[in-house]
């Protein structure tokens, strides 16, 4: 049997004044797809054509065929529920406040009434900056255009505000290329740019490890103790050294998470050597299953001695003792040495290694209208 293809819609955007300064969305499309335009802010409607493979015309003309109906439009608070699974928990509660409040944009994206795409945005008035929070497509309904939808009906939204460009980062599971990125730079967005690459294991991975066997063979002179924090003092003054990258910095994590984690003290550890500080690692817990090691460092001049293994066993040994099954850790893209270091030890006994991504574009209103 002939399968179905829907063509992807290819709407180029761009605002213009027209009829006493009434706002238009204006689209062209493939020959293949029927356009309805409405007047700007109000709903979206995109009506594609839908064929065999084998009937597909050859040339522009009427096309017979179902009608596939793409709404994309404001999500009301009453709709928030239906749209909760297309967003990650976090952004969540701007489903049901989003509409009523000016910096943010909730739209959503319906077929044949249906759910089955959302973007939450927000916009930061002292930078003129738009942040893209989230964007999403129901799995059955990807590579239809849906996406590229929901950034055309956004940028119309920004149309003659005062806003400078759009920025996002988002997540990409590593090799994989179906994912956002193509959408965004089919926009007109940057290439994306690895900020950090995250890796997902599980706490059992790091006992079944090819390097397990060799930790705790270290000099006499080296020492890990559990974090105490009577050590706080001694952690603040060594913050300041040097050596220290200040993003690792052990006072930025020894009492909570950047992003404000709760500091798992019995999987945090201090490395001395020859009764100095010369290095650490602090845990934090991000849910009842899940650890993440946030920081782990130590002296330039001893990291060939492979301490950083030391620390992850024993955070491991640790986080099992205390029920925890998954283990998370990130590490950003300017670390090339640590990057190495944990794509070598993490990356063969990780589940997921993903990159974390991020974009602009700017946003260029003057020469659009009239």
């Amino acid at each position: 049997m002939a399968l179905l293809s829907t063509t992807f819609l290819h709407c180029q955007l761009r605002i213009c004044r027209r009829h006493c300064g009434a706002d238009r969305l204006v689209t062209s499309a493939a020959p293949s797809s029927i356009v309805a335009v409405h007047d700007l802010g109000k709903i979206i409607m995109v009506r594609t054509k839908m064929w065999r493979n084998n009937d597909a015309p050859a040339r522009v003309g009427p096309v017979e065929g179902s009608i596939m109906d793409l709404r994309v439009d404001s999500v009301e608070p009453e709709e928030a529920s239906a749209f909760a699974s297309l967003t990650f928990p976090r952004y969540r509660k701007f489903l049901a406040s989003g509409i009523a409040e000016s910096d943010l944009f909730v739209l959503g994206a319906w077929v044949d009434d249906r759910p089955v795409g959302l973007l939450i945005a927000r916009s930061s008035k002292p930078d003129e900056i738009v942040e893209l929070l989230s964007i999403s497509t129901h799995r059955a309904h990807r590579r239809r255009g849906i996406a590229s939808a929901l950034l055309d009906s956004l940028e119309a939204r920004l149309a003659g505000k005062p806003y400078s460009r759009l920025v996002t980062s988002f997540t990409q599971v590593a090799g994989n290329e179906a994912s956002l990125a193509p959408v965004l730079r089919h926009k007109g967005w940057s290439i994306p740019v690895m900020q950090m690459k995250l890796f997902d294991l599980s706490v059992d991975a790091v006992f079944t490890s090819s390097w397990v066997e060799s930790v705790s063979s270290g000099p006499a002179r080296f020492d890990i103790r559990d974090f105490d924090p009577g050590q706080s003092g001694d952690l603040e003054v060594i913050s300041l050294e040097n050596w220290v990258p200040r993003e690792l910095a052990p006072v930025k994590h020894m009492y909570k998470g950047l992003d404000g984690a709760a500091i798992l003290t019995p999987a945090s550890f201090v490395f001395y050597e020859d009764d100095v500080i010369a290095g650490w690692h602090f845990s934090h817990q991000l849910d009842s299953e899940t650890i993440r090691f946030s920081v782990s460092y130590v002296h330039p001049d001893i990291q060939q001695d492979l301490v950083l293994l030391d620390l992850w066993h024993k955070a491991a040994l640790a986080a099992r003792e205390l029920g925890y099954k998954r283990i998370k850790f990130g590490v950003a893209a300017h670390h090339r040495k640590m990057l190495s270091f944990c794509s070598s030890f993490l990356g063969p006994i990780s589940d997921r290694v993903s990159l974390s991504l991020s974009s602009y574009r700017k946003i260029h209103f003057d020469d659009v209208w009239a």
